[in-house]
């Protein structure tokens, strides 16, 4: 391919960046549209080095995957939610479960600290995470760097409809109906008030009589929950 087939097919695709930017959640971030268009064509340029047509993949539709993968690699190293912050937070919970089942009761955050001998700098980590939570889309909290082509970027794609990609969206559909329904009854409840209803943590706090912080908690604890549920999903 030479330069000018080069620019041309860039130029053609441009209305892929802009729809692929259009989908992406970046509200509260540093970045405006115009930047995200800018990385979007970077992704674009990587999608044409390295496409191999005799895959038999569309175009189109691995280049999808490019664009919104370097968008979203970007927005995680720029943000408090990069993939070994989650991963952390994730452990965190693992011990904590872990810990309460040996002792056979409820323990703070600072017993659990004190138990993994945590310094200073790494429980800021585990709390800032915790903060960032909430104005995160569950798609970057369940699942891992989108740089790569990986079964989650192809389940959200809508650039293709094939039935293969059908097959694979029923099972991760069944997969998180099975996640959730394994959350205890309060779990689901808040998550449905929160990201399908659209209320506050201190609305939510009211319906289920407990304070906001606890709320958080709560919030914290079963996305981690289905995170790992997930994982072989990532």
């Amino acid at each position: 391919m030479n330069d000018l087939q080069r620019q041309q097919l860039i130029l053609s695709h441009l209305p892929l960046v802009h729809r692929t930017v259009s989908k992406m959640h970046y509200k509260g971030t540093a970045f405006e549209r115009e930047d995200l268009i800018q990385v979007g064509v970077i992704g674009l340029m990587d999608a044409i080095d390295r496409f191999q047509p005799q895959l038999g993949v569309p175009f189109d539709y691995y280049a999808g995957i490019r664009i919104r993968g370097t968008i979203t690699d970007t927005l995680r190293k720029a943000g408090h939610l990069s993939k070994e912050k989650l991963a952390a937070l994730s452990l965190f919970y693992r011990e904590k479960a872990a810990l309460e089942q040996q002792l056979m009761r409820s323990v703070t955050d600072d017993e659990l600290f004190d138990h993994l001998e945590m310094t200073q700098k790494e429980q800021r980590g585990i709390f800032q995470t915790m903060a960032a939570l909430p104005s995160a889309s569950l798609e970057e909290i369940l699942f891992d760097d989108a740089s790569s082509s990986s079964l989650q970027e192809r389940l959200v794609s809508e650039d293709t409809d094939g039935p293969e990609e059908a097959v694979m969206k029923e099972a991760l559909s069944g997969a998180l109906k099975s996640a959730l329904t394994a959350l205890e009854e309060r779990d689901q409840l808040l998550l449905q008030l929160y990201y399908v209803e659209g209320l506050a943590f201190k609305e939510i706090a009211a319906v289920l009589e407990v304070s906001v912080p606890r709320v958080s908690q709560l919030h914290t604890r079963a996305l981690m929950a289905l995170r790992a549920a997930l994982d072989g999903w990532r």
